[in-house]
This record gives structure tokens, C-alpha cells and sequence, in this order.
């Protein structure tokens, strides 16, 4: 089943103006997040993309995650994502150690928290921009899988 995209949101506000983030979803295992369009410098945010989870998907764990930038690598630091559930009003980090983007176009090297990995019909998964390279990148898009 190819990807399917079933939101899109211009976020404005709080000085948000050029975040444009696309929440798809392939074959009821995966959702990708474009948080920052190809173009568009990256900067902190949290919790501002964010997607609440199908009764499809209802019981399966986060088992990997990736994230990219689209057309400039950042220089200086790191670009740090980190992925957030909330259940009940609770918010709980889904890894113990972000994905670090750092020399290369992409990074995997998180680690998941299994104990806080599952999730349920209802739950919101939200992206952050935890930290950005001190000349930040263009463009980034986030993938998680679930089995």
C-alpha cells in the first residue's frame, strides 16, 4: 500500500508562520512527519506536529525511527529529535537517547524506551525539535514504524 496522506496543517501562531508539517501514514505500521518543508530553515519546536493513533494501530510497539534533513546539512552541533506520547493527559519521551543528526543527511541511532514504546487508539505521538546545529539545517522529516 503506498503512503497515504491523512492530515495537513499550517500551523501559525506564537510566531510559527513558515512550519508546514504533513502527517502521513503507509500500510498501518509507519507514520513519516515532514515538520519543515525543503526550503525552510529548522529551529526548536515541541509538540507542535503531532498524530493521534487509529484503532488499526492499536497495541503495537515503536520498534524504529529516522530522521532526515531535505537540502542543507546543518554545521556545528547536532539536530536532536525526540518523539512524545501522550495518554490520559500524561506525556512520557518514547527513547532514552534522541536521534542526533549530525555530519550526515540522516540519523537512526535512537534508542527506543520499551517500556513507554506501545501504543493505543487515542494516544498522541508528537514530534520535537529538541536541539539544532548552530547553522541549522533545510528541511526535516521524521518516520516511526510499529509492529
Amino acid at each position: 500500500m503506498g503512503k497515504v496522506l491523512f492530515g495537513h496543517a499550517d500551523l501559525v501562531g506564537g510566531g510559527v508562520t513558515d512550519l508546514h508539517s504533513h502527517v502521513g501514514i503507509g500500510s498501518d505500521r509507519g507514520i513519516g512527519v515532514c515538520l519543515f518543508e525543503r526550503e525552510v530553515s529548522v529551529y526548536e519546536v515541541n509538540g507542535q506536529t503531532m498524530f493521534v493513533v487509529p484503532a488499526a494501530m492499536n497495541g503495537m510497539n515503536l520498534v524504529a525511527a529516522i530522521a532526515a534533513v531535505g537540502n542543507f546539512k546543518g554545521i556545528g552541533g547536532t539536530t536532536d529529535i525526540s518523539l512524545t506520547k501522550t495518554r490520559e493527559g500524561l506525556n512520557y519521551f518514547m527513547f532514552t537517547t534522541n536521534i542526533q543528526i549530525g555530519d550526515a543527511w540522516w540519523a537512526d541511532g535512537c534508542e527506543i524506551d520499551p517500556a513507554k514504546s506501545e501504543i493505543l487508539k487515542g494516544d498522541i505521538i508528537r514530534v520535537n525539535v529538541e536541539a539544532v546545529h548552530t547553522t541549522p539545517p533545510k528541511g526535516l522529516t521524521v518516520s516511526a514504524i510499529f509492529i
